[in-house]
């Protein structure tokens, strides 16, 4: 439910979970080239020198949770890191996306 591109400023996210399982909502802004395909294949931490972390939430099954962030004009992705029973993080399973954010 994230539109491609949100106008520069304050931006409030909601994390609606509809799942049977704890999701995650982390917020970073993309400061290199990579897309945020690239970056969330890379392993452990090393995305860190690419990014600047906005801020984020959490919810458990059937809850909503929401933050707000003061948005500059730029890329940003965001992404679940929280893994399935198995261990797979559920960015592994396509929990991530990328929007823009224009100059108001």
């Amino acid at each position: 439910g994230v539109p491609d591109t949100v106008p520069a400023g304050p931006v409030e996210f909601t994390l609606e979970n509809v799942g049977q399982e704890t999701h995650e909502f982390a917020l970073a802004r993309i400061i290199g080239d990579q897309s945020i395909d690239e970056l969330v294949q890379l392993p452990g931490n090393q995305a860190n020198e690419f990014i600047e972390q906005i801020g984020g939430t959490g919810a458990e099954p059937g809850d909503e949770a929401s933050f707000k962030a003061e948005l500059e004009a730029g890329r940003y992705g965001y992404v679940c890191f929280v893994e399935t029973k198995d261990g797979e993080p559920h960015a592994a399973l396509g929990m991530y996306g990328e929007f823009t954010v224009e100059e108001a």
